[in-house]
């Protein structure tokens, strides 16, 4: 495990793709279980999971999306930091 000053883990290109891959991971897991959602809803990357849980995205769509969204991010922060 890393200490704070070396962890890259709070950079958008790698906290986006771990979230979203680990809410399909849920998706997965309660669709093994014979849970399915009736209606999906969102927030920011979310989004791309919420496609994924309703089959518009397959895992591998939804990967390359997120990738190049936190990809983006990070360049947009590294340009206007906050």
């Amino acid at each position: 495990m890393r200490d704070e000053e070396t962890t890259r883990v709070h950079q958008f290109d790698i906290s986006q793709p771990i979230t979203v891959a680990l809410q399909m991971a849920l998706v997965d897991l309660l669709k093994s279980w014979d849970i399915t959602p009736t209606a999906v809803t969102s927030h920011s990357s979310g989004g791309i999971a919420a496609a994924y849980a309703v089959g518009t995205l397959s895992f591998e769509e939804a990967m390359g999306v997120v990738y190049f969204r936190g990809k983006l991010a990070l360049k947009h922060q590294m340009i206007s930091p906050s």
